[in-house]
């Protein structure tokens, strides 16, 4: 089965969500829960420990936030600098492209990427429904 560009670009989006995303998300949520094992995380977890239950999670929206934020300030920097800078793919018959070129603007994809991806939800999503993480069906 050959993978032609456009489902690249949703493989790249997949990737960059669940490896850059979800992953960046649970470990911070480990260190505020207190469940990760590294002495770094131990050491800011026990910096945390005089906050309330509701002060943590407004600290887990603001880590959403933020990682949502960093991802859409690198693709909108490619975007912007794409004579400078490029994603290159390849599709399973060695072609090469930018993915940036082939898309319908990498920033814009991020939040279709993360709903079709992500284990967590967006932030406007957390703030409408109060749930961090999504049902296991619509995943």
């Amino acid at each position: 089965m050959r993978r032609d560009k456009l489902e690249v670009v949703y493989d790249f989006g997949k990737e960059v969500i669940i490896q850059a995303r979800d992953i960046t998300i649970r470990e911070d949520f480990e260190i505020v829960d207190g469940t990760s094992k590294a002495p770094s995380d131990i050491a800011l977890h026990n910096e945390l420990g005089t906050l309330s239950d509701s002060q943590k999670n407004t600290i887990k929206k603001l880590l959403v936030n933020s990682i949502d934020g960093a991802i859409n300030n690198l693709l909108w920097m490619m975007e912007e600098h794409n004579d400078q800078y490029a994603f290159v793919a390849k599709c399973d018959d060695g072609t090469q492209f930018d993915i940036e070129q082939e898309s319908d603007g990498l920033c814009i994809g991020q939040y279709e990427f993360v709903d079709r991806f992500s284990k967590y939800n967006s932030i406007l999503d957390i703030l409408e429904t109060g749930k961090l993480e999504k049902e296991a069906t619509k995943r």
